[in-house]
This record gives structure tokens, sequence and C-alpha cells, in this order.
């Protein structure tokens, strides 16, 4: 089983079961769709993007009995999307000095290392995208509070805000809980304006997302080649006043 989606629809197919001639398939609202049918195809589509998973399909014969696939495997089901867990660095790993490389990405970073001490006090230095002396990306933590800051050729720019907090609502969410579930609230939430300033700069807006316990909110500046994300969990900010840190701490 296969699927293909935006932000307002998915196709979702596959191959028919011996013995099967026709697929219902269950949205992320609950709602059952009749699939249509070509030979031994099958699609149908859905009226929401691709969240949530492999959404539940039923097959059935000739006379409307159930037929179930033999045994599926992960493989079978041609998934299309990979959920990456980023871990986190491990003091044994090598002879690592936390502090003294929190300093070293600061001193070097080439992207504002922005925080709010209203999110939490002394956060710590998390993902760095490219070398820690010159990085291009910088992620700074506090408990389950991060912002992470890309700028350059750092990483994946942000052209749709309101995809990209979807999208990472539902990462965060699925990282500890149901995909579907997760698929779900990062569908039905209402996406909101977040004042912030970002060290001493005019009013921008963030755009916000909350849904599971968790906030994501994401900005982007494309003069500027630069990206925030920043999420949490939690009752969300009422603003944020984000400071670049390499000024306070390098």
């Amino acid at each position: 089983m296969a699927t293909d989606g935006n932000t307002d629809v998915t196709v979702v197919g596959g191959v028919l079961p011996d013995g099967a001639v026709s697929a219902r398939v269950q949205d992320l609202h609950d709602a059952w769709h009749d699939a249509t049918v070509a030979g031994e195809l099958w699609a149908c589509l859905l009226p929401h993007g691709a969240r949530g998973g492999l959404p539940p399909v039923v097959f059935a014969d000739a006379e409307g009995e159930e037929v179930r696939p033999a045994s599926p495997t992960e493989s079978d089901h041609g998934e299309s999307w990979v959920s990456v867990s980023l871990g986190e660095i491990e003091d044994g790993d090598w002879d690592f000095n936390p502090a003294g490389w929190d300093a070293r990405v600061l001193r070097g970073a080439k992207v504002p290392v922005l925080w709010d001490d209203a999110l939490g006090a002394d956060p710590d230095v998390g993902q760095v995208g490219g070398d820690e002396d010159a990085a291009l990306s910088v992620e700074l933590r506090r408990g389950d509070t991060a912002v992470d800051v890309t700028g350059g050729e750092g990483g994946f720019p942000i052209h749709d805000p309101e995809r990209e907090a979807r999208d990472l609502l539902e990462r965060t969410l699925s990282s500890s809980g149901d995909a579907r579930t997760a698929g779900r609230a990062a569908l039905e939430a209402v996406a909101a304006a977040l004042p912030a300033t970002i060290h001493g700069g005019p009013e921008q807006s963030f755009l916000m997302l909350s849904g599971g316990g968790v906030w994501i909110a994401v900005w982007t500046d494309r003069r500027g080649r630069l990206d925030v994300r920043i999420r949490g969990t939690g009752t969300p900010p009422a603003r944020l006043d984000l400071t670049d840190r390499r000024s306070r701490d390098a």
C-alpha cells in the first residue's frame, strides 16, 4: 500500500488481496470512503493531507465478506515517508566535555543562537548542523522545549510555515505516541499568530499550532535565509522575546 498527498488531499492505493473485489478506507476523521477499483488495483482519495501513518483499509469479496491480506509485512506497505528520531549525545561515546562543546558551538556559530529565558534558564546546545566550529544550524533546549535556528545551507528551508508546523507537531507527538492520533492532532490544530521579537528587532509574527499537549512555532526570513522552529509542551507562551546567546555566552 502506498500514499501520495499534499496539505489538502491524500491518494492511497495498492493491489487487492486474493479474492477481494472492493476496498474501503478510513480517514483521520473516522469516515469511511469507497475505493475505485480497476482490475487488481484500487485507489482512494482522502479529504486531508498524508498524516497519521497508513490508514485502515478493509477489503471485501463479491459477497461482501471481509478479505484479510495474507501476512502483510512492513516492506509490503511501500510506506512513502520516513520518521527520524534524533538521539542525544551520550557522554560515554567519546571524551566529551558538554560545557566546553557548548561554548565552542556558541563561539563559532554562523547563525543566531536564539533563546527566550521565559522558556527556561540555562539551555544546553542540542543538535548542530555542519562543523561545530562554524555551525549553520544550532538547537538550544531545556527539558521538552527546543529552539532550532537554521541558516544558509544548514538544513531544509521552510517553504510553507503552516505545513512545516503541522509536520513538526505530528513528528513530535508520534515520537512518543500513536501515529494516527498524532496525525489527527496535526490535522485539526488551529493556526494562530504568536508575537515575537528577535534580538531586539522589530516585532515578528510566528505561526503557532498546539495539540496533544505540544505547541509548535515557526518563522522564516526568506531574504535573510533564516528559519526558526520551536517546540514545547504545556501552555503555549503569549509571546516570545528571543535573544542571541552568542553575545551573552560566547
